[in-house]
């Protein structure tokens, strides 16, 4: 493996981590996490009803099950550069990306749609790199 190889997989430990953790404190702690992400300007007002905060916790168990999957997805097949496993990568991550982003500018969640993009780099950047290395003959 070259660095450039490992340093995507890191790359995306970290990414997988600090999505989990993102959702782990939308389930634990919705209101301190949403002050934090208001604070760094990637969230409304730290207020919450209890739908939203409701519907926090349902995001934040979302994100923490598409990351352990993805953490699967990892440790295995991807990290032994597997083309399906990272084409499923890449996949999961524009179903994700494409209509969260599309829906989050339409209602003017701008800070959102900045925090996607940060997002889709730390994930899709390195699966793309790492495509282009799986796909070469051996």
């Amino acid at each position: 493996m070259t660095g450039t190889y490992r340093a995507c997989i890191a790359s995306l430990w970290i990414a997988i981590g600090v999505t989990a953790l993102l959702g782990a404190g939308l389930i634990l702690a919705p209101r301190d996490t949403i002050a934090f992400l208001a604070l760094v300007r990637m969230a409304g007002p730290a207020t919450l009803d209890g739908y939203t905060d409701f519907m926090h916790g349902v995001l934040g168990a979302t994100l923490i099950g598409w990351t352990t999957m993805f953490a699967g997805l990892l440790r295995g097949p991807i990290r032994a550069g597997e083309p399906w496993a990272i084409r499923l990568g890449i996949a999961s991550t524009l179903v994700w990306f494409v209509p969260d982003t599309l829906r989050s500018a339409q209602l003017g969640q701008f800070e959102n749609v900045a925090l996607n993009v940060v997002s889709v780099v730390f994930f899709l950047v390195p699966l793309l790199y790492l495509a282009r290395v799986a796909s070469r003959p051996a």
